[in-house]
């Protein structure tokens, strides 16, 4: 399975929908390690903006994926996950 998002706008307003794409696992079909491998993603996201300033704009990307390589061991699971949280200078509204 694999996930991503990507998020652009003032840190807070981006913390907060990182937060909600993390959260909400209703909609994919995420299984064990991987979904908790996102919390701890959005953990660092959330972790690394926190101490932003308010007026600093962002641009966070986000993806992953598992999978099994040998359908014979199915407890065993790669995973791979890619972060980027840019600062974005000279962002107007």
């Amino acid at each position: 399975m694999s996930w991503s998002f990507t998020v652009i706008g003032r840190v807070r307003a981006v913390a907060s929908d990182v937060a909600n794409k993390i959260t909400n696992d209703e909609v994919s079909v995420i299984a064990e390690p991987e979904r908790q491998l996102r919390r701890d993603v959005g953990d660092l996201i959330a972790k690394t903006l926190a101490p932003y300033p308010e007026n600093v704009a962002v641009h966070v990307e986000a993806s992953g994926s598992q999978w099994t390589p040998d359908l014979k061991a199915p407890a065993e699971a790669i995973n791979q996950i890619n972060l980027k949280i840019e600062v974005l200078y000279g962002f107007v509204e």
